[in-house]
């Protein structure tokens, strides 16, 4: 559907209103991807990652996290609720690590099932934006995952995602993901991969450098070009919260150049950083003040994975909503 199939709801012309209910799910994903691209002058708060939230429920050592999307997904509808209550506008699907090669073996033969129930719960809380999570799970990489993943794009289209968020452990990776899933699934696609480097206030060392880069080596810019020339819609990073102030000018000048919209998923101190080191949850100023130096560098959509999610999701929401008067852009 093109713009002008369209007309603008008066009342907010960033949006478009649909002809019939039959267009609604069409307009949600144009709507996010004028989000994604940059083109809408709105922010978008994302909804946390789940992991801390299951670890607290009893019984739950031991059970793999995608069970849950089919033994108990009243739950992850539940969650999915508390995030969009701390201010999460656009729901991540609880699907990280569930394609058919990624699943333990009972599972694999369930992985349309759990894609299904965890897009319908996260569907349920009534987010403006649900999207779909795939890819790697740290580092790993079982045989014909590019293949798996595929196949889980195509079931999350299905279950009705307006986007899909794709996570890979290095650049090159996500960019060869990319071109693969953007062949089945016609959606506005996130490339995301990690980044780290010194902390902000860490005094200059030979050993770290003085822009943030991937695992693989990459900095912002080329590993930004990369994923755009692969097709992604819109590029994204991982970032430790210690290291945004510093690496968030970087960031956002690497997908300006990139002609691509900033999709940034902070996380705690630690995480997803060096396997071992301890992972530290993040306090509400620190996810403030991290918020507000990547939203001042030109990122629009935010989220955190770590402990206390649904606090640091309500610190970002809260930052949003003051600087959207400053910056002059729309808060859903």
């Amino acid at each position: 559907m093109s713009e002008k199939d369209v007309a603008p709801w008066p009342s907010c012309p960033l949006w478009h209103e649909a002809a019939d209910a039959d267009d609604a799910e069409a307009v949600q994903r144009q709507e996010l991807a004028d989000v994604l691209s940059g083109r809408a002058q709105a922010a978008v708060a994302l909804s946390g990652g789940m992991g801390p939230l299951i670890a607290e429920q009893p019984f739950s050592q031991g059970i793999p996290y995608a069970e849950w999307n089919l033994s108990d997904s009243a739950l992850i509808g539940q969650l999915h609720g508390m995030f969009h209550a701390a201010g999460a506008d656009c729901a991540v699907s609880h699907t990280l690590g569930c394609s058919d090669a990624q699943l333990d073996a009972e599972l694999a033969g369930l992985a349309r099932e759990v894609n299904a129930g965890a897009v319908r719960e996260a569907r349920s809380c009534g987010p403006r934006f649900v999207l779909g999570a795939l890819g790697q799970v740290a580092d790993e990489r079982p045989s014909g995952l590019e293949d798996s993943l595929c196949r889980q794009a195509t079931q999350l289209a299905d279950a009705g995602v307006h986007g899909l968020l794709l996570v890979a452990h290095d650049a090159a990776l996500a960019a060869v993901l990319t071109r693969a899933i953007l062949k089945v699934a016609g959606l506005p696609l996130v490339a995301m991969v990690p980044f780290a480097g010194g902390a902000a206030d860490a005094k200059p060392r030979r050993d770290v450098p003085a822009e943030p880069r991937t695992p693989d080596g990459m900095a912002p810019a080329e590993a930004f070009s990369r994923l755009a020339a692969a097709g992604a819609f819109a590029v994204g990073a991982s970032l430790d919260v210690a290291g945004a102030a510093s690496f968030s000018p970087a960031l956002g000048a690497a997908a300006d150049a990139a002609g691509r919209g900033l999709v940034v998923r902070l996380r705690g101190s630690g995480q997803g950083a060096n396997p071992g080191e301890k992972n530290v949850g993040a306090g509400s100023a620190a996810v403030r003040v991290a918020t507000d130096s990547l939203v001042r560098a030109g990122s629009r959509v935010l989220g955190y994975a770590g402990p206390d999610p649904l606090g640091a999701t309500a610190a970002i929401r809260a930052e949003l909503d003051q600087l959207s008067g400053e910056l002059a852009f729309e808060v859903l």
